[in-house]
C-alpha cells in the first residue's frame, strides 16, 4: 500500500464520506494524484464513490469495511513510524507542533491551497 493510499484511508476512517477535493486537502495530496489513488483503492474494494443525492455532479468518497480492515492492518506500522518521528521531542514541543499543523491545514482549506500553477 502506498503512502497516499494510507493517508486516504486514514482520513476516510475518521471522516467519511468526503469529496475528492476535501480528501485531497485533508491528505495534503494533489487532486490528480488522489484521483489515481482512489482508482486503485476502488479497484481493491477499499472505497466507493457515489453521486451526492442533492447534487449529482459531486461524488462522495466513502470507505468500505474492507477499507477499514486494510487500514487496521497498516495502522500499527504507521503509528510505530509516527512514534519514531517524535523520539526525543517533549510533550510541550509536540503540542506546539500539533497546534501549528492544525492551523496550517485550516489555512489550506480556508484559502483553497492545493496546487501550484506557474502562471498564477
Amino acid at each position: 500500500m502506498t503512502i497516499t493510499q494510507m493517508r486516504a484511508l486514514a482520513v476516510l476512517s475518521i471522516s467519511s464520506p468526503v469529496t475528492i477535493n476535501e480528501l485531497s486537502q485533508f491528505a495534503l495530496t494533489e487532486q490528480s494524484t488522489m484521483s489515481r489513488t482512489l482508482d486503485a483503492l476502488e479497484e481493491q474494494g477499499f472505497i466507493v464513490r457515489k453521486p451526492r443525492p442533492e447534487d449529482l455532479r459531486v461524488r462522495d468518497v466513502e470507505i468500505t469495511q474492507a477499507g477499514r480492515d486494510a487500514f487496521a492492518k497498516v495502522w500499527p506500522a504507521m503509528y510505530h513510524l509516527l512514534i519514531k518521528m517524535f523520539d526525543g521531542i517533549d510533550s510541550e514541543e509536540y503540542e506546539t507542533f500539533t497546534a501549528t499543523t492544525h492551523e496550517m491545514v485550516s489555512n489550506i482549506r480556508k484559502h483553497g491551497i492545493g496546487s501550484f500553477h506557474r502562471d498564477a
